[in-house]
């Protein structure tokens, strides 16, 4: 535009006008080019891999066949070692003692 025929009202509303249509051209431009390198690196990674990983065991049944109250046992012991605070670890932790016959282990959970 021609800023020397303008006032300087007139060429300071035209300057802020073609700044924020700058702006909102490059918005759009950066977002079509990370919308491009997003469905890039998609592609990319199905090709580098070649093989798509299948789950040999789709239903589960490989889980079924363990004992829930020893791997909860399990998930207890990491709770008890990172949240020991936490007034529901040490529920659980004797809901499962209890439910596994471990009274002992259940008494021990009501002492500590």
């Amino acid at each position: 535009p021609d800023y020397s025929s303008m006032t300087p009202a007139q060429r300071k509303k035209a300057k802020a006008i073609a700044r924020k249509k700058k702006k909102q051209a490059e918005k759009i431009l950066a977002e079509k080019v990370l919308a491009e390198s997003k469905s890039k690196e998609g592609d990319a990674g199905e090709k580098k891999g070649g093989k798509v990983e299948i789950d040999p065991d789709p239903n589960g049944e490989s889980f079924l066949k363990l004992d829930p109250l020893v791997e909860s046992k399990r998930y207890i012991s990491t709770l008890v070692k990172n949240a020991p605070r936490a007034l529901k670890t040490w529920v659980l932790s004797y809901d499962v003692s209890i439910r596994r016959g471990k009274k002992l282990m259940a008494l021990q959970v009501g002492f500590t």
